[in-house]
Formats: structure tokens, C-alpha cells, sequence
């Protein structure tokens, strides 16, 4: 079984022929991109769609691998088509707010940023900057929506089935989906293999932080420690191949698991040394010391990443101490 590649931008959604005759799951429903024309991505899925003797209405299922503008934005217009959305319990409230969702977490993500050191200039040029979205995410009715759980299975072609596995990190809601018969992992941004994904900094609603502005109404989810976790779950599964969410097919999967569990080995070394020999720095601090010629936008990722690595300190101190 050879899935079929669909480009939405710099992503990357899969199809794979289901045990129903002439239907099709799709692994991811891409970005919604407007440009140069107006449904630009979603015209370009439907003629590569085409091009493979696929409609739109063949498409049975579209499996969100996580609850990201660029990979569920078009999950809307799948839906449209008859699609049902499959996505984790976690992921499915962000898909029913699309952008709205999208804009407050963005800005809770800047308010935590500067409660962690980040001066107001920089902050107010990330506000700036996303005045004007470069992606769309209109929402997607919660009718078309149904829940995939860790370990649930989907029959395909040829008698294989496509296992769900929970594997939280990139996101809350973040899944990726086995063929056991192939040893093929469908790894949306969980494995990627030019980049390291980041953990990213995520937010649960908190009914004691109870306020007028709903911006302030969340508690940190820390991301990072489940993040390795589930990258080292996913590593005992023998992979053979991997189906990122970007790129095309990967062939030497021992080299993407050993990459990204060796970078956080020797990012969190470094970022320990650190905080030890400049205590009380911020992670802005941090930053700026690890990379002083880089970007802000560049200041900001490696906040990202040095929050993480607190928070997978905290998690180790925790163990210890049990």
C-alpha cells in the first residue's frame, strides 16, 4: 500500500484507500491558502486528488493528526464535502473555533512570553505581526467531528488496519497513526526529518484564574516532558517508514528518533549549565546568552525550547524527590 502525497503549501496530508470499496482516509486536511488565488491549497489537493481518479466525496475520513491552522484549517471544507473530521478529544474544541481559538492562544502565548522576560518592543511586534494572518482557519462544525482515542483502529485496503496512537508533545491533542502491517508511522509533526518540532507552549482553561479577560484565564500544560515520552513510545514500534506532516517519505526513521531525542539530551546539558551558574535569569536571559546575534522571532523559539527544558527539570527534581 503506497499512500498518496497531497501538498497544501509546505504541508503535506496522505491519502490511504480504506476496506470500503472506493473510499478514502486522508491523514491530515491541510492548509487553507489563498494565494495567489482565492482556495488556492484546496484547489490544488482537489486536482491531485483528480489526477489519482479520487473525488472529493471518495474522501470517507480526514484524521486531523493535531490542532494546528496548518494542518486542520481545511478540515472545514472537507466537511462540506461529507467528510467526517476524526480527531483527538483534546484537538476537536480548537477545530470547532478555528481562527478565534487561534488568535487567543496566540496572544496567551505572548502574555506568558513576557510574564518569562520577554521585553514589551518584542512582544508588541509579535502583536503586530499577526494583525494580518497569512492563514485562514474558518471553524469546522462540530456535527462533522467524531473522536479517535489511543489505540483505536481504522480498517484500510488489503485487510491492514491503521492504529491511532496518543502521542501528546507537539500539541495536547497530538496523535499519529501505525500500519503494524507495514511498520509505516503517519507522524504529522510529531517526527520531521530537516527540523526539530517544537514543543510549543500550550494552554488549559483555569476556572480559579476566572477574570473579564479570557486571555488571562488559562494555566501552562507543559509540553515538552510528554513530548520525549511519547517520541520514545513511538521509537519501540520498529519503524521501517515514516509519512511526516511536511516532506516527503522518510526511509532512515532510526535517524530522525536518535536526532531528536540526542537534541533535547544536549539542549537541556547546556541549558542546565546555565540556569546553575546564572541563577535567577529569565529564560529571556537564557536565550540571549545561548544565541545573542539571532532574530527576535529566532529569541522567541529558544524561549519556547528553554521553557520546556524547565519544565522537564521540574519533572525530574519531581521524580527524584518520590
Amino acid at each position: 500500500m503506497e499512500p498518496i502525497p497531497l501538498s497544501s503549501g509546505s504541508n503535506t496530508s496522505w491519502a490511504l484507500p480504506l476496506a470500503k470499496q472506493n473510499k478514502w482516509i486522508l491523514i491530515d486536511a491541510g492548509a487553507e491558502i489563498d494565494s495567489p488565488t482565492l482556495s488556492y491549497s484546496w484547489d490544488l489537493m482537489q486536482t491531485a486528488l483528480l489526477h489519482e481518479n479520487i473525488t472529493p466525496q471518495d474522501i470517507e475520513l480526514v484524521l486531523i493528526t493535531h490542532e494546528h491552522i496548518d494542518h486542520a484549517g481545511l478540515a472545514y471544507k472537507w466537511a462540506a464535502s461529507g467528510t467526517t473530521i476524526l480527531a483527538h478529544p483534546f484537538a476537536q474544541s480548537k477545530l470547532i473555533q478555528g481562527n478565534t481559538g487561534h488568535v487567543l492562544d496566540r496572544a496567551r502565548r505572548i502574555e506568558y512570553l513576557r510574564k518569562n522576560g520577554l521585553p514589551d518592543s518584542i512582544a508588541e511586534n509579535l502583536h503586530k505581526s499577526s494583525a494580518v494572518p497569512a492563514l485562514r482557519w474558518q471553524s469546522c462544525p462540530a456535527s462533522a467531528i467524531a473522536t479517535v482515542n489511543h489505540l483505536d483502529e481504522i480498517d484500510l485496503a488489503e485487510n491492514k488496519k491503521l492504529t491511532i496512537i496518543s502521542a501528546p508533545g507537539h500539541t495536547r491533542g497530538n496523535l499519529v497513526a501505525l500500519i503494524k502491517e507495514d511498520s509505516s508511522l503517519f507522524s504529522g509533526d510529531t517526527l520531521l526529518e530537516r527540523t526539530i518540532p517544537t514543543s510549543g507552549l500550550h494552554f488549559v482553561e483555569d476556572e480559579v484564574k476566572k477574570s473579564d479577560s479570557p486571555i488571562s484565564n488559562y494555566s501552562h500544560w507543559p509540553s515538552l516532558p510528554v513530548f520525549i515520552q511519547s517520541v520514545n513510545e513511538i521509537q519501540k514500534e520498529h519503524i521501517s517508514t515514516i509519512y511526516p506532516g511536511h516532506g516527503p517519505q522518510i526511509n532512515n526513521p532510526a535517524r530522525v528518533f536518535q536526532r531528536f531525542l540526542k537534541h533535547h539530551e544536549k539542549r537541556g546539558h547546556r541549558i542546565n549549565l546555565l540556569l546553575e551558574s546564572n541563577e535567577g535569569y529569565s529564560p529571556y536571559m537564557i536565550a540571549k546568552l545561548m544565541f545573542p546575534r539571532v532574530s527576535d522571532q529566532q529569541i522567541v523559539q529558544a524561549m519556547i525550547e528553554i521553557i520546556g527544558h524547565l519544565d522537564l527539570r521540574k519533572v525530574s527534581e519531581n521524580t527524584e524527590t518520590i
